[in-house]
C-alpha cells in the first residue's frame, strides 16, 4: 500500500499520544513519546515513500513529499512546542520515584510513602502564622554546633553517604534520589536537635536526656550557657527595638534583627578568643626572656622589658574585658584605617613589641606617655577592640608618601605598584582582577601565595577587607565562588592528621579529573557535604 500524508497524519495522531514503552513488556505510566520520536516516524515513513513511490504512479498522492503536507509539519511543530513541558513532567515523575528508587505510586500503593513534611502544620505547632511562611525566623539557627557533640548524634550518616557516592560512582543506575535526600535531611535535624537541646538545657537541665551522650559532655553544656545568653539577648534587643512599631512591621523585621545581633555576639566572643590566645603567647614569651637572661646587667635589661610587658599585659586583659559592647544594635565597625589591619595573625606579636618604639613610616595612635620612668613596651592596646570606634582626633592615618613608603617596604614598590592603587578615604586603595584560572588548586594558590607578581588574595583581603573590590558585582561573585574552594580547603586541612599537602593529594585524585575550576565550585554549592563525607574515608 502506497505512504501517503492522510494515512501519516492518523498515525501521528496515536503515536503522540501514547505512552512510552519500556524494554521489556508495558508502558511508563503517565509518560509521552518526544519530539525526536515523532520526527523520526516521520523520517522513517517518508525514507520509505521515497524508495517505494516508482510503484505507486498511479497515485498522485503517494509522490508528494510527507513534510510539504501542512498537518505533517503542523504534528512535528507541535511536538517541538511541547517537548520542555514533557522533559518537565518527566523529571517529577522520576523525583517522585518511579523510575529512580524504585517506588510505584499507582492505585494503593500511593499512601505508602510518606516524603513532604506538613508544613503548615509545623508552623502552627511553632506559634507561627502558617498562612505566612515568610515571617518564619529562629535566631538560634545561626548558632554553629560544636562537631565533637554534632557526630555522635546518627554517626552512621556520613559512612552511609560516603558508601551511597561510591556505588554511583562505580554504577550510573545506581542512584538513588530518596536515599540521598533522607541523609541530607537526617543531618540537617542532627543540627536542629543540638541546637534546641542547648536551649532546652537551660530551663530543664535535670531533664532525663542530659544524663546521657553526648548531652552531658562539657563541650555540649559550655556551648549551651553561651548560646541560650546571647540568643536572649538579641531576641530582647529586637523586641525593644522595634516595640513601638505597628505589628505586621514587628514580624517582618524583628527576627532579621534578632539573626543580626546573635551573630554579631557570636564574633564578639571569637575575637576574646584570639586575644586569651594572644596574651598566652605573651605571658609565654615573657618566660622565655627571663630564661634567656644570663649576666647581672642582661637580667636588668631584660627585667625592664618583662616588666614593661607585664603592665601592657594587664592594661590589655582589663581594657579586652571592661570594653564588652551591650546588647544594643551593633555601632558600625570600619577597620580600614586601622593598624590592626596592616599585621596579619602571624605577626600580630611582633607587632606588640614594635608598638612602642616610633617608626618614621608607621602612623601610631596619639596617646599619652606613660608615667613609670621605666620603657614599657605596651602602655596602650594596639589592637582596638571592636566596640568602639577610633576617633579622628586620637589617629592620623598618614600622608600618601609615608603609606605608600610603608607599603613598599613591606611588598616591594614594584609589585605594590602592580596593583594601580588609588588614594581613597585616607589610605592606598590597591585593584585586583581574579587570574582566569582552570585546575581546582589554582584558586588556594592565588588566595595564599599570589599569582603573576601580584600580592595574594589573603592578604588583599587582611589588610583591606573588601574594599579592594570596591563593590564590582564581578568581583563580588567571583569571590564567593572561589571562597568556597578556600573554605573547603582550610576546613578539611584542620581536621586531624591532614594537611595542605594532604588536602591537595585529596582534591587532585578524587576531583580534578572530573572538574574543572568553575565546574567544581558549582558542585560544591549543592554536594559540599558530600565531599566532606568523602574526605572521612581518605586516605
Amino acid at each position: 500500500m502506497p505512504i501517503t500524508a492522510a494515512k501519516v497524519a492518523m498515525f501521528l495522531e496515536y503515536e503522540s499520544t501514547r505512552e512510552k514503552k519500556k524494554r521489556g513488556a508495558g508502558t511508563i505510566a503517565g509518560s509521552s513519546v518526544g519530539r525526536s520520536q515523532i520526527s523520526g516516524v516521520i523520517t522513517a515513513l517518508e525514507s520509505f515513500r521515497f524508495n517505494s513511490q516508482h510503484l505507486y504512479k498511479a497515485c498522485a498522492e503517494a509522490q508528494i513529499p510527507l513534510r510539504s503536507d501542512s498537518r505533517i509539519r503542523q504534528f512535528e511543530s507541535a511536538a517541538k512546542h511541547d517537548e520542555p513541558k514533557r522533559v518537565e513532567k518527566a523529571q517529577i515523575t522520576k523525583a517522585a520515584g518511579s523510575s529512580l528508587g524504585g517506588w510505584n505510586e499507582s492505585g494503593s500503593f500511593k499512601n505508602c510513602y510518606d516524603r513532604a513534611l506538613p508544613v503548615s502544620a509545623l508552623l502552627g505547632a511553632a506559634f507561627f502564622n502558617s498562612l505566612k511562611p515568610e515571617l518564619y525566623r529562629v535566631a538560634r539557627d545561626v548558632l554553629e554546633p560544636p562537631n565533637d557533640v554534632s557526630e555522635e548524634i546518627f554517626p552512621w550518616i556520613e559512612d552511609e553517604l560516603a558508601a551511597l557516592i561510591s556505588r554511583e560512582h562505580s554504577n550510573r543506575l545506581a542512584k538513588d534520589i530518596a536515599l540521598r535526600q533522607f541523609l541530607s535531611a537526617m543531618l540537617w535535624f542532627r543540627r536542629i536537635l543540638v541546637q534546641d537541646l542547648a536551649v532546652i538545657f537551660t530551663q530543664n537541665p535535670h531533664a532525663l536526656i542530659f544524663k546521657y551522650a553526648p548531652f552531658n559532655s562539657p563541650s555540649f553544656r559550655d556551648f549551651a550557657a553561651s548560646s541560650t545568653a546571647a540568643i536572649n539577648a538579641a531576641e530582647e534587643t529586637a523586641r525593644l527595638a522595634f516595640q513601638n512599631l505597628p505589628q505586621h512591621l514587628v514580624a517582618s523585621l524583628q527576627g532579621a534583627l534578632a539573626t543580626q545581633n546573635l551573630a554579631f555576639e557570636r564574633e564578639r566572643q571569637n575575637y576574646h578568643h584570639e586575644m586569651a590566645s594572644m596574651r598566652n603567647e605573651l605571658g609565654q614569651m615573657k618566660t622565655l626572656l627571663e630564661l634567656v637572661a644570663g649576666t647581672k646587667r642582661v637580667k636588668r635589661a631584660h627585667g625592664n622589658l618583662t616588666e614593661g610587658l607585664s603592665d601592657g599585659f594587664s592594661e590589655l586583659a582589663v581594657t579586652t574585658d571592661n570594653s564588652a559592647p551591650t546588647y544594643s544594635t551593633p555601632p558600625p565597625f570600619d577597620t580600614s584605617d586601622m593598624p590592626f589591619d596592616m599585621f596579619p595573625p602571624d605577626q600580630a606579636l611582633d607587632a606588640f613589641i614594635a608598638a612602642s618604639f616610633t617608626h618614621p613610616n608607621v602612623p601610631m595612635p596619639a596617646t599619652s606617655p606613660p608615667t613609670s620612668t621605666q620603657p614599657a613596651v605596651l602602655h596602650t592596646p594596639v589592637f582596638p577592640l571592636p566596640s568602639s570606634t577610633p576617633e579622628p582626633s586620637t589617629y592620623t592615618p598618614g600622608s600618601p608618601e609615608e603609606r605608600q613608603q610603608f607599603y613598599f617596604q613591606r611588598y616591594g614598590a614594584d609589585r605594590f605598584r602592580k596593583h594601580s592603587p588609588e588614594w581613597v578615604d585616607g589610605n592606598w586603595l590597591p585593584r585586583y582582577k581574579y587570574s582566569s584560572a582552570d585546575g581546582i588548586w589554582d584558586y588556594w594558590v592565588e588566595w595564599k601565595e599570589g599569582v603573576d607578581g601580584f600580592i595574594s588574595v589573603e592578604e588583599l583581603t587582611t589588610v583591606w577587607g573588601a574594599k579592594w573590590r570596591r563593590n564590582i558585582a564581578g568581583l563580588k561573585n567571583e569571590n564567593t565562588r572561589r571562597m568556597r574552594v578556600v573554605n573547603l580547603i582550610l576546613e578539611l586541612s584542620r581536621k586531624p592528621r591532614w594537611d595542605v599537602s594532604l588536602v591537595q593529594r585529596f582534591i587532585t585524585e578524587r576531583y580534578a579529573r572530573q572538574y574543572r575550576a568553575r565546574a567544581f565550585t558549582d558542585y560544591l554549592k549543592n554536594n559540599r557535604d558530600a565531599v566532606i563525607a568523602a574526605a572521612s574515608n581518605y586516605p
